[in-house]
């Protein structure tokens, strides 16, 4: 049990580290398009890259938002006939979603790290004028999943230990 307390409090520490890392992709990209409206409105000018990066700053707080989101409860839910179940069911209901869910994130882990891979070893750039390179805001993607797949392990963990303290 003591490693098991020691890995979700590393779990719970990194998906507190990506709600820092959304919260600052939100500052980011407000201050972006802050700045952008006032050099389009006052000064006739643009900064041309805002679109850009707003994308990839609104990426970038989806996925390293999203472990907290299920950490704290607040993830999306559909408790419509969830709500009804009850014992058995309802573990069974839970054991389902979370495998599901651990299967879905490592899939897409494995697909956006090879994009990520390609993007990188390819030198592939934005077409926008920035020219960034699209690995950089890509592994955001990447760093967002694997913190929320070790966030489901926990929640995986924690709903098993539930069930063997409840017999």
């Amino acid at each position: 049990m003591k490693y098991w307390s020691a890995y979700c409090t590393a779990a719970d520490k990194l998906a507190k580290f990506g709600l820092i890392m959304a919260g600052i992709c939100i500052v980011i990209l407000s201050a972006l398009v802050g700045v952008e409206v006032i050099l389009r409105n006052f000064f006739e000018r643009s900064t041309l890259i805002a679109d850009e990066y707003a994308g990839y700053l609104c990426a970038g707080m989806t996925f390293f938002g999203g472990a907290y989101a299920l950490d704290s409860g607040s993830f999306i839910r559909v408790d419509l006939a969830y709500m009804h179940f009850k014992g058995k069911l309802k573990f069974v209901a839970d054991l389902v979603c979370v495998l599901f869910a651990l299967a879905f994130l490592a899939c897409l882990l494995y697909y956006c790290s090879s994009l990520v891979l390609q993007s990188y070893r390819g030198h592939v750039v934005s077409i926008f004028v920035s020219r960034t390179p699209l690995a950089i805001p890509q592994a955001t993607m990447v760093l967002g999943i694997a913190i929320m797949i070790l966030v489901v392990i926990k929640e995986a963990g924690n709903l098993l230990i539930a069930s063997c303290r409840r017999k």
